[in-house]
């Protein structure tokens, strides 16, 4: 059996990892508990356990001092430390001294027991990693979760700036300034994390990057700046050379930091805005506005769900589709946060299924919402429901109000997914009915209308070429010449000529 010894001053904390934990279902045996490094050292002695479990700071004698003193005398003993952030300038010694790993104090005991059984595994295998390595990496593995915490102290702006200078000299992060320029890169999960960490070390290699890594949140980064300019074009440089490999990845800039003291508002609004990343799919580079999102208050959202919901409940399908689009552009034109749209999204799904009484239909729906980060998607699946309860929509009103909608924006950057949304159907579903009652495709009608336009700017304006084509919608004069060309079987100049000639 494995035998441990608790170390703590702090009664509550030294009786709770004792009997808190089911040591003995894990084959360990707690021999002794101490109430400083003094009393630890007398009890190691006598007892010589396997394992220590200790604090740092104690009275009498500190648990440096103690494991200084055991690893003389009890060479074999693994000690893991309990630490506080506060204690990170004790961290490398107590490495030295003998630790073999260490639990932040803010740990549960599922925390405190794994790292006991880590330890526990070593010694029942007789496992010894080389002594250099084995330091070598543990000492890496704290000093990086002390930077984690020590970005968490920024943010809080619990800190006052001389204190943070100098907790930042001690582990080694670069924070001279003048001016400072927070950042998020967002990644989902999976994403190779050190990869993204080394391209923006070497990407911003000039800025002194201060990066840490964040479960649920991303790599949140310090940038030094020698002027008050941001960085854009670095950053815009860094997201491109993502976009093969990191497809997902998206980053999320704020405006640049005067002083330190202004860094816990910026970088708190940068981990804030995260959950309003839905509204931004597709986007590699986003930058935050000045005025943080709006959060819509929930009995307006009620009144508007009710009306969808009256519009269904009286059959009025176009009315539903036309008032969820509305609905959408609402949460889209405040970035209202994620959590509140989803929520809204679950209760219209939940009110159609009531009213329609097919309750047993709903989990499919609901599940997908749930499971679901991007806005849009959850729209277009709330719309296709909308369409299974709704087969007499004639397709011909859809395809009127798409019609409408491509004479009035073709001269714009429409999508197809734009053109979906306004008619509160899916892009499959309409390109498919577009299809059947106009015999073309959505894509080259938009480019068909757009050649008819243009052959009337040639022939009654005194418009260049060049500016024909971007009042018709092609930011490209090749890409305008080259669909003239396919579809009129000459240039824009030949038509001109041609069609002077015949009058």
């Amino acid at each position: 059996m494995t035998t441990l010894m608790i170390v703590d001053d702090e009664t509550i904390i030294r009786r709770g990892i004792h009997f808190h934990i089911n040591w003995s279902s894990h084959d360990i045996e707690v021999v002794a508990e101490a109430v400083n490094g003094e009393d630890g050292l007398q009890k190691a002695i006598k007892h010589h356990p396997d394992i220590i479990i200790s604090d740092i700071r104690m009275p009498v004698m500190n648990g440096l001092i103690m494991a200084e003193r055991i690893k003389e005398l009890l060479p074999d003993t693994k000690i893991i430390f309990i630490s506080g952030y506060d204690d990170k300038e004790y961290l490398l010694g107590a490495i030295r001294n003998g630790a073999v790993d260490f639990v932040m104090k803010s740990a549960n005991s599922s925390d405190i027991l794994q790292a006991v059984l880590k330890c526990k595994e070593k010694i029942d295998t007789a496992f010894h990693d080389d002594a250099v390595s084995d330091t070598s990496s543990l000492m890496e593995y704290c000093f990086q979760n002390i930077r984690v915490n020590f970005m968490d102290d920024i943010i809080s702006g619990k800190m006052e700036s001389g204190l943070l200078l100098e907790q930042a000299q001690l582990l080694e992060v670069n924070l001279a300034g003048p001016y400072y320029f927070p950042l998020l890169l967002h990644t989902e999960n999976g994403e190779d994390v050190d990869s993204l960490i080394m391209s923006l070390l070497f990407s911003f290699s000039a800025s002194s990057p201060f990066l840490v890594w964040k479960k649920d949140v991303g790599i949140i980064g310090i940038l030094n700046l020698s002027s008050n300019l941001i960085p854009l074009d670095q950053c815009e440089a860094v997201m491109d050379g993502f976009i093969q490999k990191h497809e997902k990845a998206q980053m999320l800039i704020s405006h640049r930091a005067g002083t330190i003291e202004d860094l816990p508002y910026l970088l708190g609004r940068l981990v804030r805005s995260k959950e309003h990343l839905c509204w931004h799919a597709g986007e590699k580079l986003i930058l935050l506005s000045e005025a943080p999102p709006e959060k819509v208050n929930l009995d307006l959202l009620m009144t508007l769900e009710q009306e969808i919901l009256h519009s269904f409940s009286i059959h009025n399908y176009i009315d539903v589709f036309g008032k969820l689009e509305q609905f959408f552009s609402f949460f889209q034109q405040r970035q209202v946060p994620f959590c509140q749209y989803r929520a809204s999204m679950e209760r219209i799904t939940i009110g159609i299924f009531s009213v329609s009484g097919k309750y047993e239909q709903a989990l499919p729906y609901l599940s997908t919402i749930r499971e679901c980060n991007d806005a849009t998607l959850i729209f277009q699946k709330v719309n296709e429901m909308i369409q299974n309860f709704s087969p007499e929509i004639p397709h011909n009103s859809i395809v009127k109000m798409a019609l409408q909608y491509i004479d009035t924006h073709y001269s714009e950057q429409i999508s197809l997914n734009a053109i979906a949304r306004h008619c509160c159907v899916t892009p499959s579903y309409i390109s498919k009915i577009f299809k059947n009652n106009i015999n073309i495709g959505i894509v080259q009608y938009i480019h068909n209308l757009r050649i008819e336009k243009a052959k009337e700017l040639l022939l009654n304006s005194d418009l260049k070429v060049s500016e024909i084509a971007s009042k018709v919608g092609y930011m490209e004069y090749k890409r305008f010449s080259s669909y003239f060309l396919k579809i009129t079987g000459m240039s824009p100049r030949e038509y001109k000529i041609s069609q002077q000639n015949r009058l």
